[in-house]
């Protein structure tokens, strides 16, 4: 086989995109780079949680036609953390870069510190609480994005958040409580 004839034969294998196809995927990603700083939001848009805890998104699902969804969650209180619960559109990465966090990821317990982190394969039951008397900060990759960044932001509207509430919003936004809450002990 001559040089270049492989690279040649597999370029020729690919699908076509019509202009109009290259031009609507073009328009729906940013065309050039960008940067959120620390403590910024994409949007600029203020997210928090329980009025306590910001949700500031970096990377939004549209900014990747929906492949992933990138943000961070600070001033996360000891002791708390969402119930136990399963998503099946999506895995997710948590990197604590402050606080220490105690996930529960199927049947096994993980003490995260700064630095670590920790994979969440979709459909695996999951929760943390936070472990360390200072607040934590993580970063979370949901891969696709799927309803993550809606869920926060109806998350971040409630005034009060029950038990109620937040089965209804995970409902809502195709996840699933499927067990209480992890304790600190």
């Amino acid at each position: 086989m001559k040089r270049g004839t492989f690279i040649k034969t597999s370029l020729m294998s690919l699908p076509m995109l019509s202009l109009k196809q290259t031009e609507a995927l073009a328009s729906e990603r940013p065309q050039k780079g960008f940067k959120v700083a620390d403590g910024d939001n994409r949007l600029h848009e203020s997210v928090k949680l329980d009025g306590v805890v910001p949700i500031d998104f970096k990377v939004l699902s549209k900014d990747t036609d929906g492949d992933l969804a990138v943000m961070t969650s600070s001033n996360n209180p000891k002791a708390t953390g969402p119930p136990l619960h399963i998503h099946p559109d999506f895995d997710e990465i948590f990197y604590v870069t402050k606080g220490e966090v105690k996930f529960k990821v199927g049947e096994e317990i993980f003490f995260l510190k700064v630095g670590d982190n920790v994979f969440i394969p979709r459909n695996v039951p999951h929760c943390f609480t936070i472990v360390s008397e200072i607040p934590a900060t993580f970063l979370i990759i949901a891969q696709p994005a799927a309803k993550l960044e809606e869920f926060f932001r109806a998350y971040g509207k409630v005034e009060k958040m029950t038990p109620e509430i937040g089965m209804r919003l995970m409902a809502e936004h195709n996840m699933k409580v499927v067990g209480p809450p992890l304790t600190v002990d």
